[in-house]
């Protein structure tokens, strides 16, 4: 109740009595939010946290004549996430992060639509950077903190995080910068795979978030390499791929790592017979063409994975 107040007289003082500039309004709401929090913590009550997440998204939509200050309003939304992050540190609240996270999107929709243009590119993916490393720890933090399991869920979200920035981000990116996106998917992977190494440190490599990271981190491997390369140097990279991670699948015990590289290998498999197998005969050349050196790589990569299996 006496958040309910606050809130609506906050709103009102801006909304009603034209006291308050839309600045104080987001500061005012933005404090209303961090004290929830705390209490939240302090009663052990997610109602609290729900009430404040959803009178913190709602304020943007209560300014009903738009509004286009980037800084303040992204920033806005950091402070509601970093909020919530501070929850997640005592409590496993999965309903409050997952709306957390369609209600942080949905903003950051709206507001992109109608007033994102090419001069605010820089500000937008470091914001948009921002909410995806929050909410990479607002998934797991609890579960790292005291050595809980995690369950399928929290990795499903894990990946939504993950689909939902690489989205946002090939979008922003690929006006401009497209010869830069197998970079980006490479450190993306690159953060998942040190992101995995620190679950492995203490929950080993049979848990679930363990796995899960490292799994997301192959996927976007595999992605990076049709962005940066073009035709056979993929399937070669790909075959080298294939072979390191059913090593690790074997070095860690983990079926599944063994079933994703037995999936690279597939593609690997189509690669080479609907598009390296072709090749001009003006430019053909006996053994010393891309087609053979390509081939032989993958003959290796596939004697390699069997000799592992034996």
């Amino acid at each position: 109740g006496g958040l309910g107040v606050l809130y609506l007289s906050v709103w009102a003082a801006y909304g009603v009595f034209y006291l308050l500039g839309a600045n104080l309004l987001l500061s005012g709401m933005s404090l209303i939010t961090i004290c929830a929090a705390l209490l939240a913590v302090r009663y052990d009550a997610i109602a609290i946290a729900v009430v404040a997440v959803v009178g913190g998204f709602a304020t943007p939509a209560l300014l009903s004549n738009g509004f286009d200050n980037q800084m303040l309003l992204l920033s806005y939304v950091v402070i509601l996430n970093l909020g919530v992050l501070f929850v997640a540190f005592f409590k496993n609240w999965r309903q409050l992060n997952i709306l957390t996270f369609l209600g942080t999107y949905f903003v950051f929709t709206i507001w992109y639509g109608n007033y994102f243009d090419p001069t605010k590119f820089l500000t937008t993916f470091i914001f948009l950077t921002i909410l995806f490393v929050i909410f990479s720890f607002v998934w797991v933090i609890y579960n790292l903190i005291y050595k809980k399991a995690v369950e399928e869920q929290d990795i499903l979200l894990m990946v939504l995080n993950a689909v939902v920035y690489f989205g946002f981000s090939y979008v922003l990116l690929n006006k401009n910068y497209t010869d830069y996106l197998g970079f980006f998917a490479f450190g993306l992977a690159v953060y998942y795979f040190v992101f995995g190494y620190i679950a492995y440190t203490k929950f080993k490599a049979e848990s679930a978030l363990t796995l899960g990271l490292l799994g997301i981190s192959i996927i976007f491997l595999t992605v990076a390499v049709p962005f940066q390369v073009k035709k056979n140097l993929i399937t070669l990279i790909w075959t080298a791929e294939a072979a390191v991670i059913l090593w690790l699948g074997f070095w860690l015990s983990s079926y599944k790592l063994r079933v994703a590289a037995l999936g690279i290998y597939i593609l690997v498999a189509i690669r080479l017979i609907f598009f390296d197998s072709i090749i001009p005969l003006t430019e053909f050349q006996l053994l010393i063409n891309r087609r053979f050196v390509t081939y032989i790589a993958a003959a290796i990569s596939a004697g390699i994975a069997s000799w592992f299996y034996w």
